[in-house]
């Protein structure tokens, strides 16, 4: 007549977490992959291109999660997201490349011409925004989290993969494909609602830049981000875990154990007088920690040793079998690492209090792993922040061949990244193994826009033009490009908000909201910067500045 049966424990919650990771790979690999195949066919209104898309992101799928299988790697809820990561990411450089190769038809003689002169013509600035997002999964390679330290590894081997069939596959696929084409299809669109952009950011300058100003109050919540894992927050509150959980809280269980050790000197049993009564005392003294529900010791059933059956020597597993270790479990009444990291002190401080001197105590279980997990992916975001910064900053120095436009450069893509960590703390979002990943992940992503925005300028420069017209001719040659690969990356990202596994959800939708936001910076707030740039200095006298890459724009112009 059992009325009702409620699970909880770290196995449960490591079961419904390998659970969920496989339920979002089955699921959202191939509604991304059907998501950029509808989006190319809206954009590029041809089945063709679509193919060319498809392919060079399928292909780095495919290699990339093969090369991880093939070096032994076991799939866990972190590098799970791989594939539907990679296929978002991996678009970005081809519908450069199509959209450079449409605009080269029209000049060139030949398809395999005009795929060559798009080659030419995007691979320079591509190679530098596939070096700057495998910069932001690199930085986390230094992880002691080896999920973590996986998915940057692999992330950035994907990365390099995509850009390597870029120039190469899809070329070759190009040229075949528009072969005696004699149809030229629509490679542009909204030439009308540029204009009319460029319109709003040459007549109010002020206003963008006044509109960027009261976008910085999200800031003001970096200071509220905080730490935190809380497991059964992991999963959506209508699911099993959490409703146990909840059960379990209301009547009073306690939920998260906390394993301490005590070994006693070679030869001597934690059951000698001497320490027996120490360790009597600590268990009943933590007991009245905060926070602390219950303590499980060996004590309390060595009254009834008859229960114990063959397990009378090791006191029901609670002491070691050769006899020099015993074990206390504390139960916690919240499964958070931070509560976990506020309750060790005291723990230690009472227990130098109350023991011997030679008695040594190691804390350990499931709930302090977690715990240093999440601790060591914490060092790894400040580590990896001022990683990729750094080494972002010194590739756009190298591209743009200017230090105060790399500068200028990282800054816009900074801004979009700072402001969603502020909203994160604002909403009290904690950073977790998932949203950790943010950061590094997104500066990579919000450089990429900025390169091929501030390539272009220097194009228009390069040729003549003063800042306000190179400026003009960047915005309407980038600005449909940017707009296609951030509306494949917000849906294909977008998509993991519908995940049951919480931290899943929130990288989705928190990158989603982070491209969206690197686009407005790039089409509004860098033009802006851009044309006004040293406004008191007439465009005559202005050089126009060394270009990289100047000899693939030479070969496309």
């Amino acid at each position: 007549a059992v009325a009702d049966v409620r699970i909880a424990g770290t196995a449960v919650i490591n079961g419904e977490l390998n659970r969920a990771a496989r339920r979002d790979m089955l699921l959202f690999f191939p509604l991304v992959a059907l998501f950029v195949a509808l989006l190319g066919v809206a954009i590029f209104r041809n089945a063709r291109d679509t193919a060319v898309l498809l392919s060079v992101a399928l292909g780095t799928v495919g290699i990339t999660q093969g090369l991880l299988i093939a070096a032994g790697y076991a799939l866990n809820m972190i590098t799970i997201m791989l594939p539907t990561v990679l296929i978002a990411l991996s678009v970005a450089d081809a519908i450069h490349l199509i959209h450079a190769f449409h605009g080269a038809r029209a000049a060139a003689p030949t398809s395999a011409a005009a795929a060559t002169r798009a080659v030419c013509a995007v691979a320079g600035p591509c190679a530098g925004t596939s070096l700057t997002t495998m910069a932001g999964f690199l930085a986390f390679a230094g992880s002691s989290v080896r999920p973590v330290f996986q998915l940057a590894v692999f992330g950035a081997i994907g990365i390099a993969m995509a850009w390597v069939l870029t120039v190469t596959v899809a070329p070759v696929l190009l040229t075949l494909f528009w072969r005696g084409a004699r149809r030229r299809p629509t490679a542009k669109f909204g030439e009308r609602a540029v204009d009319a952009w460029w319109g709003v950011v040459d007549r109010h300058p002020r206003w963008i830049v006044a509109a960027f100003a009261v976008a910085v109050v999200p800031l003001l919540g970096l200071a509220s981000l905080r730490a935190d894992t809380d497991y059964v927050k992991f999963f959506r509150s209508d699911t099993r875990v959490p409703r146990d959980y909840a059960v379990l809280k209301h009547e009073g269980f306690p939920q998260n154990p906390l394993n301490l050790v005590f070994r006693v000197p070679e030869g001597a049993s934690p059951l000698q007088p001497e320490y027996l009564g120490p360790l009597r005392t600590l268990a009943a003294d933590l007991a009245t920690l905060p926070g602390v529900q219950a303590v499980l010791s060996p004590f309390a059933l060595e009254a009834a040793p008859h229960a114990l059956g063959d397990q009378v020597a090791t006191l029901g597993g609670m002491r070691s079998e050769r006899g020099d270790q015993l074990q206390l479990v504390v139960m916690m009444d919240h499964p958070s690492s931070q509560e976990l990291f506020t309750l060790l002190p005291a723990i230690r401080a009472m227990a130098e209090d109350v023991l011997p001197n030679d008695v040594q105590l190691t804390p350990t279980g499931t709930s302090l792993l977690w715990a240093n997990m999440d601790d060591g992916v914490i060092r790894t975001q400040r580590q990896s922040l001022a990683v990729v910064s750094v080494v972002c900053t010194a590739i756009l120095a190298v591209l743009f061949r200017s230090v105060a436009l790399a500068g200028l450069g990282l800054a816009v893509s900074l801004f979009p990244v700072a402001a969603v960590l502020g909203l994160m703390g604002w909403m009290g979002i904690p950073v977790n193994l998932a949203t950790v990943l943010i950061a590094g992940i997104a500066v990579g992503l919000a450089v990429d826009d900025t390169i091929h925005m501030v390539h272009a300028f220097q194009g228009e420069r390069w040729r003549g033009r003063d800042r306000r017209r190179a400026t003009e001719a960047a915005l309407h040659a980038v600005t449909p490009r940017l707009v296609m690969t951030s509306c494949i990356l917000v849906g294909s990202f977008g998509v993991m908000g519908v995940s049951d596994f919480m931290p899943t959800a929130q990288f989705g939708l928190l990158s989603s909201l982070t491209i969206v936001l690197a686009l407005a910076a790039d089409a509004a707030l860098l033009p802006v910067v851009l044309a006004w740039r040293r406004a008191g200095r007439s465009a005559a006298a202005a050089p126009a500045p060394a270009l990289p890459f100047a000899h693939g724009v030479r070969r496309s112009s």
